[in-house]
């Protein structure tokens, strides 16, 4: 379904979906159609090198200030992120579908940009109340309220993602890098230290956008 939004992207529609000189309700030659959808996914998910950049980066100057503030416990060596990554596909990842997949979009045809994104992280923020209180979940005995300061920041980083290159796949990883590098080093809670990444995070995102629109350099 997330494929789904990477094709809208692309305006080749049935030009491109069926051979040159196929008339719409006829019958196309199924090899020739195959091919050329195969090369739609491939046009599809092929993202410049400047969006997948943006996306490793941004969760490391994030998670950095809050290292340096709050303090942090060492959790799975650096290495393992390789594995966690997947794994955080069902453990956060998905949650995409829902947030930059459709509302975020949805919200954004009646509010602005940062309207929408503040909705959108108060709707996440309170999605994940019950895990704060459920005992052997990670997020048990935390401080929610902080949490709900890092989930603004995030949402920002996010929708400015969504808004810069229209990839809900690069959403994804985000989320999955930044859900596995809160595996990494484990942040000692600190309100100040949200606070401060928080703020980053919404400059950073102002930034690439504005970036962007100037220089497109995050277009797929």
């Amino acid at each position: 379904a997330l494929l789904r939004h990477e094709f809208s992207n692309f305006r080749h529609g049935r030009d491109r979906a069926y051979p040159a000189g196929y008339q719409y309700g006829e019958s196309a030659d199924t090899d020739q159609t195959q091919r050329v959808n195969a090369a739609d996914l491939a046009e599809a998910v092929s993202l410049n090198i400047f969006s997948y950049l943006m996306v490793v980066i941004i969760p490391f100057i994030f998670i950095i200030p809050q290292c340096f503030i709050s303090g942090y416990e060492s959790g799975a060596p650096v290495f393992a992120i390789v594995f966690i990554v997947p794994i955080m596909l069902v453990g956060g990842g998905l949650e995409e579908a829902g947030w930059r997949y459709i509302l975020q979009p949805e919200l954004e045809q009646k509010y602005s940009f940062t309207i929408s994104t503040i909705i959108v992280s108060i709707i996440w923020w309170l999605w994940h109340m019950p895990l704060f209180y459920i005992q052997g979940v990670v997020q048990y005995g935390q401080n929610y309220f902080a949490f709900g300061i890092s989930v603004l920041g995030l949402s920002f980083a996010l929708a400015s993602i969504r808004k810069n290159t229209g990839s809900i796949w690069l959403c994804v990883l985000f989320h999955c890098i930044q859900n596995s590098l809160s595996g990494i080093y484990i942040i000692n809670d600190n309100m100040w230290s949200n606070i401060t990444a928080t703020i980053i995070m919404i400059l950073c995102s102002y930034i690439l956008v504005k970036i962007n629109d100037k220089t497109g350099v995050f277009n797929t």
